[in-house]
This record gives structure tokens, C-alpha cells and sequence, in this order.
């Protein structure tokens, strides 16, 4: 209902009903992806292996069941006339709940509409996981526009009206009072701005990475983490296209460094090696110590 009491009546193309099921089934499966990756990273493939062959199964479900009205075997997408498109599409995403090769158009769809409307259509418990969906597909800059937003319904909007936190739902009825929205916010600076993820390999941040996103309407971003080894730090000043990006990595540390532009400057120093080439980015391993890079933005952010 929180997403329905936003979203525009004169795009409401479905009954104004929640599919529960599909959106049980979509956490569920989201759920179960995340329990894998964890059980892989600490060491239990067996277990990880087990959880994979229930969610292969109970994905199979999911796609053939006539209940869930949402899919369309036909189009091979979720249903483009959905009132909740934003948000049914950021689940099937999140659960994995169609063929990967289709994901670009589908994160495409969800920027387009955030971009159209000017905001999210989602509940607040789901802000996060939009942020990043959006922001990882390479449209950065239209996540930053929406978190910038100050007219209702919107994050900054609830802030002004309670005080400094976030109402439980966008509805203006909503009375309680919640940290979960800031807390997804705060998780978008530091996950996705940022970019910043430790490493199992050598815990308490003896190996992390720094993969941080520009966007255009962000000029400048300051980062300080006191880790365990020491001060983590990543500040970076954007003029236009060009940015100047500085890094500490702490005593005992290194760092993947992953650059988000061209024409770099800054890599031959010592301590800097080149790891690999992606599209729009470079990436490298970069040793204990200071560092300053130059770089043309890659444009657009995707």
C-alpha cells in the first residue's frame, strides 16, 4: 500500500492490489541468494550448494505458477503494466527470477521511470536495494537526483518534516519514526559512492576495495573509515568531466582500486600495478600509503 499511495493513479494499468505472493516469493529467493554467498565465503561450500539447488527449484516454481499474474512468459519480462513496476522489477532483479541477458533492459526500465517521475515508487525498507540496483547498472546520477529531491514523497522531505529521520512509509499519515530509511542512505555512501568492501582473504581490512561511482550533480565526496589497520580515507573533487581522486591505504593493507574513467594519472608511481581492464574502468592493486589519480569521467555512467 505504501507504494500504491504514491505512484500516479493515471498509470495504474492493473488492479489496485498487491501480488503478495510474487513479493514473498522474490524476498525469499533474494534471501536465499544472499545465505549462498555468505555460506561460500566462509568456507561451507557444501551447505552453499544445497541452498542453490533449493532456490533452482523453487525459482522453477516461481516462473510456472499461474498464481503469480506478474510474469509473462511471452515477453519474458514482469509485466510493463504493473502498477508497482518499479519495485516488482527491482525484486526480480534482487531474487534472480529471470534469465541474467535481459537484467541491462530491466535495470534500464527502473532508471527510466525513476528519472520520469522524479522519484522512488518503492516502501522505505526497500530504498537501498533500488539505490543500488540503479547506481551499480551505471546510472549513478539518477539515484543522486532522486535522493536530492525535497518535495514529498522523498527522503530529504520526511527529514524536514520529523525533525532528522524518516517516517516508517511515505504516506504522510504514517506516524513512526525509523532509522532504516537514513541507514540506506548511509549504506549507498559507503557501498556505492564510495564502493568501498572488505575482503575475506585478509580480514579487518587487510584487503578491501575501492570502487566508487560519480555522479554528475555530486562535485565533491570525503570519506574517512578508522579500520582496524588504520585510517581508509577516499576524497575526490569532480570539475565537469576531469576528477582528481585521492586514497589512503592503511599500514598492512592493500587496496583494488578501481578507477571509473580514462586518461589516468597517477598510476606509475610505486606501489600502483595495473590488475585489469574493464569497460570504462581501470582497475589496480595498490600498496600502504598516499596516493592522488586524474582522470576523465567516463560519461555516461553506465
Amino acid at each position: 500500500e505504501d507504494s500504491l499511495a504514491i505512484y500516479p493513479k493515471e498509470k495504474r494499468t492493473r488492479a489496485e492490489v498487491i501480488n503478495r505472493s510474487f513479493f514473498k516469493a522474490a524476498w525469499i529467493m533474494y534471501a536465499g541468494h544472499k545465505s549462498a554467498a555468505l555460506l561460500t565465503e566462509m568456507g561451507h561450500a557444501v551447505e552453499a550448494a544445497k541452498v542453490n539447488r533449493y532456490l533452482t527449484a523453487f525459482n522453477d516454481r516461481v516462473l510456472n505458477d499461474p498464481n503469480l499474474k506478474l510474469y509473462d512468459p511471452k515477453i519474458g519480462l514482469w509485466d510493463p503494466g504493473a502498477f508497482a513496476r518499479m519495485g516488482s522489477d527491482n525484486l526480480t532483479l534482487l531474487g534472480d527470477l529471470q534469465p541474467r541477458k535481459t537484467n541491462a533492459e530491466l535495470i534500464q526500465s527502473i532508471a527510466e521511470e525513476m528519472k520520469g517521475l522524479g522519484y522512488m515508487t518503492i516502501g522505505v525498507k526497500s530504498v537501498y536495494n533500488l539505490l543500488s540496483t540503479v547506481t551499480q547498472g551505471g546510472y549513478a546520477d539518477i539515484a543522486a537526483a532522486v535522493l536530492q529531491r525535497q518535495e514529498y514523497p522523498s527522503l530529504l522531505y520526511s527529514i524536514a518534516q520529523t525533525g532528522g529521520t524518516v517516517g516508517e512509509g511515505w504516506n504522510q499519515q504514517h506516524s513512526y519514526a525509523q532509522i532504516e530509511g537514513l541507514a540506506s542512505v548511509g549504506r549507498w555512501f559507503y557501498c556505492d559512492l564510495v564502493g568501498i568492501k572488505p575482503s575475506s582473504a585478509k580480514p579487518a581490512f587487510g584487503q578491501f576495495e575501492l570502487r566508487p561511482h560519480v555522479p554528475v550533480d555530486v562535485k565533491k565526496f570525503d570519506f574517512t573509515y578508522d579500520s582496524p589497520r588504520g585510517l581508509i580515507e577516499s576524497h575526490w573533487n569532480a570539475d565537469g568531466e576531469r576528477v582528481v581522486w585521492s586514497v589512503t591505504i592503511p599500514p598492512n593493507a592493500v587496496a583494488e582500486v578501481s578507477i571509473p574513467g580514462q586518461a589516468v594519472q597517477g598510476v606509475n608511481e610505486e606501489g600502483v600495478r595495473l590488475v585489469r581492464s574493464e569497460k570504462d574502468r581501470q582497475v589496480f592493486q595498490v600498496d600502504s600509503g598516499n596516493y592522488t589519480f586524474q582522470f576523465i569521467k567516463s560519461l555516461p555512467d553506465r
